[in-house]
């Protein structure tokens, strides 16, 4: 059984594990490229679904993600504040 396998185990554990101190997740990396990508459009979610090669509906859904989650998420057509 592919549980009981100790080496599966480990790289289960290392997979779910939070990442080494200066280290970021692809989770962390998307995200900041998709807000980075909003501010660039001027908050124009379909121009920043164009740019980054996702549908509007992939764009609305991991910003409703975001917000969800406590991030700050600009309005339709607006930018994020700097800081």
């Amino acid at each position: 059984m592919i549980a009981q396998n100790p080496s599966v185990q480990s790289a289960v554990v290392s997979a779910t594990a939070s990442p080494a101190p200066g280290r970021r997740t692809v989770s962390d990396v998307e995200r900041d490229l998709i807000l980075d990508t909003l501010d660039h459009c001027l908050g124009n979610r379909t121009h920043a679904a164009n740019i980054l090669g996702i549908s509007i509906r992939t764009l609305r859904n991991k910003l409703r993600e975001y917000s969800d989650s406590g991030l700050s998420v600009p309005s339709h057509g607006e930018q994020r504040m700097a800081g």
